[in-house]
């Protein structure tokens, strides 16, 4: 069993609908993993998602799109204490010095008040193990690897620390609809109103080019599949959200001039008779 946790960011500054957004935050990872075999929990300000092995490159990748989280980590579990907290550093330091680190430094959080030891003990004894080993070096100022530890309900020592997309739990902030014309403008604003937690739908709008000699023949199919990629790339981080598109007509084997261009030119060269 493998253990991710993600930290949150914004929501821990809500107040008394607190659990609304956490709920909320819930939902939308459900929502991403929907069909694995895992088990997702939130308490204390962090999210918790156990998983099989076969399933961690989903979830990783769900915790990469997912809006309302400022970083995750993929964790090793141990007991809570002293002694197993050093066998864990150590383990994370080795794959630490496969990676080519020279220096390390521990960052401890003692969230359980009732483990003996404060936060910085913590980070003095658990580093002795590698320490003493004498393959790696403490660095308390620019070390090449920073391994954490965190105590809470269970024990969690981790080292590489990913980023998360911030922002709020998409759906707490209403719904919105986007018009999407295949440039750049529209995802990057519906993404902006993604990571403020609205749900937005996307709609796509396709149109000929009217002009015959300014626009290549192929603009009209290009844009429709920017279109497509845009609405693909803005569901990612928000799976549950619907989206518009009608059925693409243009056809690739018709002659070099589309149908309704080519009868605006007979007309007007008609008219000039």
């Amino acid at each position: 069993m493998i253990t991710y946790l993600a930290k949150l960011g914004e929501l821990t500054l809500k107040g008394s609908n607190l659990h609304e957004f956490e709920k909320l935050l819930i939902k939308n990872t459900r929502e991403s993993l929907k069909g694995y075999d895992v088990k997702i929990t939130l308490h204390a300000g962090r999210l918790y998602i156990d998983c099989q092995e076969q399933d961690s490159s989903a979830v990783e990748f769900a915790l990469k799109h997912l809006l309302g989280i400022t970083g995750w980590a993929k964790t090793t579990t141990c007991e809570k204490n002293i002694e197993a907290i050093q066998k864990a550093i150590y383990k994370e330091a080795e794959y630490a010095v496969s990676k080519g680190a020279k220096t390390f430094k521990i960052e401890a959080r003692r969230a359980d008040k009732q483990f003996p030891l404060d936060s910085y003990q913590i980070a003095c004894q658990g580093a002795s193990l590698v320490f003493d080993s004498g393959f790696m070096n403490v660095d308390v100022k620019n070390p090449d690897v920073k391994i954490y530890v965190e105590v809470r309900e269970r024990c969690f020592v981790y080292s590489d620390a990913e980023k998360g997309c911030r922002g709020l739990p998409t759906g707490c902030s209403g719904k919105g609809l986007l018009l999407l014309s295949g440039g750049l403008d529209s995802p990057v604003a519906g993404y902006r109103m993604l990571r403020r937690g609205m749900k937005i739908e996307c709609a796509y709008f396709h149109s000929y080019p009217y002009a015959v000699f300014l626009l290549p023949l192929h603009t009209s199919h290009s844009t429709y599949t920017s279109g497509k990629k845009c609405m693909a790339i803005l569901i990612t981080p928000s799976p549950q959200h619907d989206s518009q598109r009608p059925p693409l007509t243009l056809n690739e084997k018709r002659p070099l001039v589309y149908p309704r261009i080519f009868a605006s030119v007979v007309l007007a060269k008609s008219s000039l008779i």
